[in-house]
């Protein structure tokens, strides 16, 4: 189904987030909520779908310092209130009073910290990496300390899900620093130009967009189901 789906640009998503703002009146932090909410509710019922067993998955929830790490750390709140046993790590915490606040909401409801990964961990440590490291305005190289986490996750064996883009992956170029690619892909609004040919699973978390954004930009809707506000595309 994948391939007869739009994959937008990094200008076509530049532009989308511009309407957002402008057409819409969104405001970013209520945006994030919806792609945060959108992204739990994507993880939450993959697990149902494939693992039914497993009622209190164990994820740990990397956290960036920009807006994809704002999407994480309310997915991890909303993973919490769903049952799951979330950790996050957030390595680096850029002093801005959205994010602190989000990282407040997930403190109130018990969410442990680490501070740094452990040296070795695998596929018996958590059942998911949720990745909200970098989002689809990544470019250039990795830097430390980010690199060393990529690189550690990457050989985790354990099930990576990415939050709108695999972290290090650049929008319309694709994984050009050779780093990993993600068991579940969770794209925000669109799937970008980097996930072409991606052969994972993918979600879509994007009901909150209006239909005139869907018509300009001549985006693909997936099939949404009930009050989902995802749909899967592959």
């Amino acid at each position: 189904m994948e391939a007869n789906f739009k994959h937008v640009s990094f200008e076509e998503m530049s532009g989308i987030d511009e309407d957002y703002d402008k057409e819409c009146k969104y405001q970013v932090s209520q945006l994030i909520e919806l792609e945060g909410f959108s992204a739990a509710q994507a993880l939450y019922y993959h697990n149902l779908e494939t693992n039914p067993d497993v009622k209190e998955p164990k994820v740990l929830v990397i956290v960036g310092p920009g807006i994809n790490g704002g999407d994480a750390l309310v997915a991890a709140r909303h993973l919490k209130f769903f049952g799951y046993d979330i950790t996050i790590f957030y390595p680096k915490r850029p002093k801005k009073e959205m994010l602190e606040n989000l990282t407040l909401q997930c403190e109130n409801i018990s969410i442990p910290f680490i501070e740094s990964l452990p040296e070795e961990f695998g596929s018996d440590s958590y059942d998911f990496i949720l990745d909200g490291i970098f989002g689809f305005t990544f470019k250039g190289e990795i830097r430390s300390p980010f690199k060393e986490i990529i690189d550690q996750i990457g050989a985790s064996g354990i099930k990576i899900v990415s939050v709108d883009v695999p972290s290090s992956w650049q929008c319309d170029e694709g994984n050009v620093n050779s780093t990993y690619t993600p068991d579940i892909l969770i794209s925000l609004t669109a799937p970008k130009k980097c996930s072409e040919g991606f052969s994972g699973v993918h979600y879509i978390a994007g009901r909150f967009t209006p239909k005139f954004i869907v018509d300009k930009y001549g985006l693909s809707v997936p099939p949404y189901e009930g009050c989902n506000q995802f749909g899967k595309i592959n």
